[in-house]
């Protein structure tokens, strides 16, 4: 397979983005595209692609994916979205995500295990599920880690954040029982749970 250079593009004042008409697209400094003879409308051989793939843009998606890794923790499909977002081609990105996997440096379950400990005092296992669909976590994986580290009684959870809200049953309206329903509710409880947890705490 080979490519045609559809167009190269100045950004900033150092680099350029070289368009392929295959759709990838890759920065290189401007220096560089001189220097491996890219110009527009020519032709860009496999070997040529994969050369630029293996000695320029891999490592530059290594070290990129590393300052990223080191500013906070990302999850697999966080870190891959960050590096294709800015512009290095899916084969260099595979690459960068393998090296920082097999350093340690990337690991979806201990990451899940983390959020699941810190969160698990103030957040329902349902709630917490669902943080972590959104940040791009395997369902599998979710399911795995909450059965390993969720230890918190929901039951417990409710009456606890009760407790910190100061409700006092006696001295409660509807109003005031609305709001803390919800409240918990944005925390992933269900509804059974809530209420169950609101009428123990007023016959008590």
């Amino acid at each position: 397979m080979s490519f045609v250079i559809i167009s190269i593009e100045p950004v900033g004042n150092r680099r350029q983005r070289v368009c392929l008409d295959q759709g990838t697209d890759f920065l290189l400094y401007r220096g560089e595209v001189g220097k491996y003879g890219l110009k527009q409308g020519e032709v860009l051989s496999e070997d040529q692609y994969q050369f630029l793939v293996r000695e320029v843009l891999s490592p530059r998606a290594v070290g990129k994916a590393m300052r990223l890794l080191e500013q906070r923790d990302y999850s697999e499909k966080g870190l891959r979205d960050k590096l294709m977002a800015a512009s290095y081609p899916e084969e260099a990105v595979c690459r960068a995500i393998e090296y920082v996997k097999q350093a340690g440096y990337l690991d979806d379950s201990r990451l899940a295990a983390s959020y699941v400990c810190c969160q698990q005092e103030k957040k329902s296992k349902r709630r917490i599920a669902l943080d972590l669909l959104r940040k791009g976590f395997d369902r599998d994986l979710i399911d795995q880690v909450l059965d390993r580290e969720y230890e918190a009684s929901e039951d417990e959870q409710i009456r606890a954040l009760l407790r910190k809200k100061h409700y006092v049953a006696a001295h409660a309206d509807q109003k005031e029982k609305g709001r803390l329903y919800r409240f918990l509710a944005y925390r992933g409880f269900s509804s059974a749970a809530i209420m169950k947890a609101l009428q123990e705490m007023d016959d008590s």
